[in-house]
């Protein structure tokens, strides 16, 4: 992974073989497959805590960066979850990673309309359809590529 992209004090390598990232009782966990990943520290880490930028909480990145999950840990604003991955993509993406998107909720929306709204808005941004659950999100890593596995 190109060091220079991110501060170091932002960067977690996994521990185990597994990516983990939680807050207020959401949760997300990758299971590597062997493989190198990193988590990237974004809200109050490459981006201060008070700083008025749109971003996600975290970023999981391979260690030859061709992969990208971006993830949220939300409450039940989907929409603004949904923007706030679109505008860290912005920010950090790189054009020829495979981008994903994560948004973990402590509940999902009951509007029907605005759940299916961000899940066509990230996937035009990512080309990947986003993972959105309640709670708690298992992910694994499988030749090149991300599936949710709960």
């Amino acid at each position: 992974m190109n060091e220079c992209r991110f501060l170091p004090e932002c960067i977690v390598p996994c521990q185990g073989n597994i990516v983990a990232c939680e807050e207020h009782g959401k949760k997300i966990l990758l299971d590597c497959n062997g493989e190198t990943f990193f988590k990237i520290i974004i809200d109050g880490g490459a981006e201060l805590c008070n700083s008025a930028n749109q971003r996600c909480d975290f970023m999981i990145i391979n260690d030859d960066e061709s992969i990208e999950i971006y993830v949220e840990l939300k409450g039940q604003d989907i929409v603004h979850a949904a923007n706030q991955i679109i505008e860290t993509i912005k920010k950090y993406g790189l054009d020829q990673a495979i981008k994903y998107s994560v948004i973990v909720t402590s509940s999902i929306p009951k509007n029907y309309t605005a759940l299916q709204n961000v899940k066509l808005l990230l996937k035009k941004q990512t080309a990947t359809i986003p993972f959105i659950k309640n709670r708690f999100i298992q992910l694994k890593y499988k030749e090149q590529k991300i599936e949710k596995t709960n």
